[in-house]
């Protein structure tokens, strides 16, 4: 069945993990002890869904994709084609569910990458929306593991560092709000790809789930994530409410005179109007000694970040 959806620093424990005899360099990341990477096959990972970053025919083709089709056997050979009789081709950013043949996996993901076109065809929502819809049809088919290669990164030509971070964004905000899915692994196949989802994965290792209140009233939600080099930088991507409207352009006009007067930020934004993140659990993270911060442009996700937290507020969470 053919189910679609639309839609860094503190390094854990490196230790060496054998899959089948294969030996694969393991970080063991700690958000909220959900998310690995390896670097290595990803054929070799024993998972209930393996994720293949697939090309619109379905019928196999180079790196990844190919690497799979070729260790899973003519069975998802076999499922595509039914699929493409049922569906015709699959759409980027599309996801489709296949048996894994002779993979350590119940499942085959399989989902279209885009082209990198230098960042003006909506790449990154389209990138994201293949980790979603990705998640959401593991979710859909019972699969508590699932493991992604680094899609699009190869001959689609997508920056390396630009992908990672869409990655590790869309992964870390969709298991923070469902508790369907169990573990999730980036397989990297090279050194760059390892190395920029490791450099993120560092940096989202710690997430709060907060809200954005001004004048009392929630004008957003935020998964703020907690750098932790002591220094008390929190920051997230944030999802505006209905509220938040009306003060855009007060944020905007106040970034801009900011670049000039790093007052300013802390006089309007946390004094003067009351703007403050609050914690689901209550804590409020009061008063940043550089400020409160609110990036707003357009076609861009609107990010608050707060600089210079008290130690024993950003110390409850980092431990």
């Amino acid at each position: 069945m053919v189910t679609e959806k639309q839609s860094a620093s503190k390094s854990a424990l490196l230790l060496a993990s054998f899959v089948s005899g294969h030996a694969m360099t393991t970080h063991r990341m700690n958000i909220r002890t959900k998310i690995e990477i390896l670097k290595g096959d990803i054929t070799k990972v024993t998972v209930d869904a393996i994720v293949n970053a697939a090309n619109t025919s379905l019928l196999g083709g180079g790196g990844v994709d190919g690497a799979i089709h070729r260790a899973g056997g003519q069975a998802i050979l076999h499922d595509c084609r039914k699929i493409i009789a049922g569906q015709g081709s699959c759409k980027t950013r599309q996801a489709v569910i296949t048996t894994a043949g002779n993979l350590k996996a119940q499942f085959v993901i399989h989902t279209v990458g885009p082209v990198w076109n230098g960042g003006q065809k909506n790449e990154a929502q389209k990138l994201a929306d293949c980790y979603k819809n990705s998640l959401q049809l593991a979710v859909d088919n019972d699969c508590k593991t699932i493991a992604f290669p680094c899609i699009s990164t190869g001959v689609y030509g997508y920056p390396v560092n630009q992908a990672a971070r869409v990655a590790v964004d869309t992964v870390t905000e969709f298991i923070s709000h469902s508790d369907k899915i169990d573990k999730v692994i980036f397989v990297c196949f090279d050194d760059d790809n390892f190395y920029f989802i490791k450099s993120q994965l560092n940096y989202k290792v710690y997430t709060v789930p907060s809200k954005l209140f001004a004048d009392n009233e929630i004008i957003g939600t935020v998964n703020i994530g907690l750098e932790d080099d002591g220094m008390g930088v929190l920051s997230g991507q944030l999802i505006p409410t209905d509220k938040y409207s009306k003060y855009r352009d007060f944020f905007r006009k106040t970034f801009i005179e900011d670049r000039d007067d790093n007052l300013i930020r802390i006089n309007k934004f946390t004094k003067d109007n009351k703007f403050k993140v609050v914690a689901n659990d209550g804590t409020e993270f009061k008063e940043p000694v550089a400020g409160l911060i609110i990036y707003d442009f357009d076609r861009e996700p609107i990010q608050v970040e707060l600089n210079g937290i008290d130690n024993d507020i950003w110390g409850k969470y980092y431990k």
